[in-house]
């Protein structure tokens, strides 16, 4: 009789160490909502950061043809913008005093939707912006600071 209830005990305690996994499991097992997709035409968030003291005009073209868009950087200004999904030619002029352009350089570029993106503006004489300077700018909008026309 004691050799039975040595194993009616370990099947006890086998039922019960099942039951305690399956029940740890079943709590553990919740379906994660899916997030749902980005609609392919909502824009992208653009904040350019001018990291010189030369003010800068920013161009964004689309290469299926459409309206330009255009952003003026003043020295060390932070603009906000921006872009439908699809391709672009970006051009970056630096402008001398009357707004002569001194500098340019034009690139692809291809928003994706939703997104965002940041990038800085400047020669290679700027004293860059620490992150900590950037990130206190309070970034103006396109139409405050003279740009974002269309």
């Amino acid at each position: 009789m004691n050799g039975h209830f040595q194993n009616s005990c370990r099947g006890a305690r086998f039922l019960a160490g099942v039951s305690l996994f399956m029940a740890l499991l079943l709590v553990g097992c919740e379906t994660i909502p899916d997030t749902p997709p980005i609609p392919p035409n909502t824009p992208a968030h653009l904040r350019i950061v001018n990291q010189s003291d030369y003010e800068w005009r920013v161009t964004a073209s689309p290469s299926e043809g459409g309206s330009t868009t255009e952003w003026i950087l003043t020295a060390r200004a932070t603009v906000e913008g921006t872009l439908l999904p699809g391709n672009y030619a970006v051009q970056q002029t630096m402008l001398a005093p009357g707004n002569i352009a001194a500098a340019s350089r034009t690139f692809q570029f291809t928003p994706e939707a939703g997104q965002t993106y940041r990038w800085r503006v400047g020669t290679l004489l700027s004293k860059p912006l620490d992150d900590s300077e950037d990130e206190e700018d309070s970034p103006k909008t396109a139409a405050s600071s003279g740009g974002g026309r269309e």
